[in-house]
């Protein structure tokens, strides 16, 4: 998946509409789902986007991370907002393109390439995983590591 990072987003609504010209509201509680065989827990919150005092957009942001305590599922609650507001642009046409699967394999077939990796955590698991062709192996993200398919 194609990707940009959150604070773009808020940038962007700030310059469109001033700071304090949009909020991102909580709707109801976040659900925690604990996943004792990875030692996961998934975190989903749903949002609603306001910009000048109107409704714009609702979404629901989710944040799967590999550690338990208080601490870690404050920081999943802050993604799982970050996951929301940038889908909640999206209907505002911000960064829409990176929804739009021709955009997607356009951008792939010129800037990424692939890497076959497998889950630290489990070795069985193994999947290809896209990164930046100017980029190193290094920026592949926990729990996953680049294996080496040369024989």
């Amino acid at each position: 998946l194609l990707y940009l990072p959150e604070i773009r987003y808020r940038r962007i609504l700030n310059y469109s509409f001033g700071p304090g010209g949009w909020a991102l509201m909580p709707r109801g509680q976040a659900n925690i789902i604990n996943n004792e065989g990875e030692l996961s827990q998934l975190v989903i919150r749903e949002f609603a986007l306001y910009v000048n005092g109107r409704f714009v957009a609702q979404s629901v942001g989710e944040h799967l991370h590999y550690s338990k305590g208080e601490a870690n599922t404050g920081k999943a609650l802050e993604s799982a907002k970050s996951n929301a507001l940038m889908r909640c642009c999206k209907d505002l046409g911000i960064a829409s393109e990176l929804w739009d699967p021709t955009f997607v394999y356009e951008f792939k077939k010129k800037y990424c390439v692939e890497v076959w990796c497998e889950n630290s955590r489990n070795s069985k698991e193994k999947r290809k995983l896209w990164r930046l062709k100017r980029q190193g192996n290094d920026i592949i993200p926990y729990p996953w590591k680049p294996i080496n398919t040369a024989n």
